[in-house]
């Protein structure tokens, strides 16, 4: 049978259309877009790689941090209190590894509503990592109690949740006390457009304290939002206090689920 250059050619494109499932392996980020469309708050870090998928920018505030970061010539822990998608304390567990990083989020804690669900996902896309736990609460201010009573953290980190924790100044400045003595340091950021009274009292405490305000960052990554997000560092020396693992009762308390125990 002889075979014309049309029909050769269109034999050649079915043959390609049923061979394309195969030329391209799913990767772990299609598999994590697959479970959690829509929009995504922080960029996504998988094995190392970190992809820019995120509606806020990441690694500016990444960057303002990282001098605290190299303060520590040893082993340090962080607290990560509101952590979304994991971004700082991923990227903290592996740039430094004699770190240990305790992560807290939970669903329904923001304008984003499945946070708990995706960073559980991302933690076992990260599970190279030995220095990472996760808590999968919505911590409140009895939690933050608790966690007192049981542990110390050289770094705490509360990146724009603390006014989302309550709407009362009032209480908002209870959490703040409690996060002040939590850690030997405290970076907190707040944001121009949000939490108005709330971030005018973190710039009062800052002065009132001695803190050290980091810098200022934009918040979005459209162009057009004037959001921005300023930095502060609340430091105090406490560092015998500190502890390189969470407490079981911790980890049982505040609902662990990751490492899988």
């Amino acid at each position: 049978m002889r075979l014309y250059p049309t029909l050769l050619i269109g034999l050649s494109f079915i043959s390609f259309l049923s061979l394309t499932p195969y030329l391209r392996a799913e990767t772990p980020l299609d598999s994590f877009l697959s479970q959690f469309p829509g929009p995504i708050y922080q960029d996504v870090v998988i094995d190392g790689e970190i992809y820019p998928i995120g509606t806020d920018l990441c690694e500016p505030r990444y960057a303002l941090i990282k001098p605290i970061l190299n303060l520590f010539d040893r082993p340090f822990s962080v607290f990560d209190l509101g952590a979304a998608q994991g971004y700082f304390s991923f990227r903290i567990a592996r740039d430094y590894p004699h770190s240990t990083c305790v992560m807290v989020e939970a669903n329904d804690t923001s304008y984003y509503s499945r946070h708990g669900d995706m960073l559980y996902d991302l933690c076992l896309k990260n599970n190279d990592l030995n220095n990472i736990f996760y808590l999968n609460k919505k911590i409140d201010a009895f939690d933050l109690i608790f966690l007192n009573q049981k542990e110390h953290f050289d770094i705490v980190i509360a990146f724009l949740v603390v006014h989302l924790m309550h709407e009362k100044l009032q209480e908002q400045t209870k959490i703040i006390d409690s996060l002040l003595t939590l850690g030997d340091n405290l970076i907190l950021e707040v944001a121009n457009d949000v939490g108005i009274v709330h971030t005018a009292y973190v710039e009062y405490l800052c002065q009132s304290l001695g803190g050290q305000y980091l810098g200022e960052v934009k918040r979005h990554k459209n162009q057009a939002s004037q959001s921005t997000g300023k930095l502060f560092w609340f430091k105090q020396d406490r560092s015998s206090l500190s502890r390189s693992e969470l407490h079981p009762e911790t980890f049982t308390h505040l609902n662990g689920v990751y490492p899988i125990r």
